[in-house]
């Protein structure tokens, strides 16, 4: 699913010359208990965001790792945009607040982060920000991992690209 987003979005990364980067540092590709739908769309809100949101020539670091929550994986998407500042990071998550974006050039209209929390806790995750204004972004969510080798369950792509 998360390659299939970073395929989906190249044209935007390259129109900004924004270097993209997956990989599953050191781990087994795991299978998460999700949605591919679902958890497809949240990849490629918080995807799309981090390129659009960035500078020129940025990068985007996608990578999973495992959750201090036993039996759920970590994603993380990681930006070096303008960042938010840390009074605003409570708003964002709120439908229709694109913060101070709407006096920029950059378009939209402030859902997609609260569609994606919606989706992400439909999963059964949960979803968070980090932010330092002037260095970047690093959204997570956590999915809860499946051992189970059933039909439905996602798997988290074991191989690095770069874009």
């Amino acid at each position: 699913a998360i390659s299939q987003c970073i395929d989906f979005l190249k044209f935007l990364a390259e129109k900004k010359r924004i270097k993209v980067e997956f990989y599953c540092d050191g781990m087994t590709a795991p299978n998460v208990l999700a949605d591919h739908g679902h958890l497809k769309q949240a990849m490629l809100n918080l995807i799309y965001n981090a390129i659009k949101f960035n500078r020129d020539e940025g990068f985007v670091k996608i990578w999973c790792e495992a959750a201090e929550t036993p039996g759920f994986l970590k994603i993380l998407v990681s930006d070096n945009g303008a960042g938010i500042p840390m009074d605003r990071i409570g708003e964002i998550f709120e439908p229709f607040n694109r913060l101070d974006f709407e006096t920029s050039a950059v378009e939209g209209t402030g859902i997609g982060l609260s569609i994606t929390k919606e989706l992400v806790e439909l999963m059964g995750g949960e979803i968070g920000v980090e932010s330092t204004p002037g260095e970047g972004t690093t959204f997570w969510i956590e999915i809860p991992l499946d051992d189970s080798d059933t039909e439905y369950a996602v798997r988290c792509e074991d191989r690095k690209s770069v874009v």
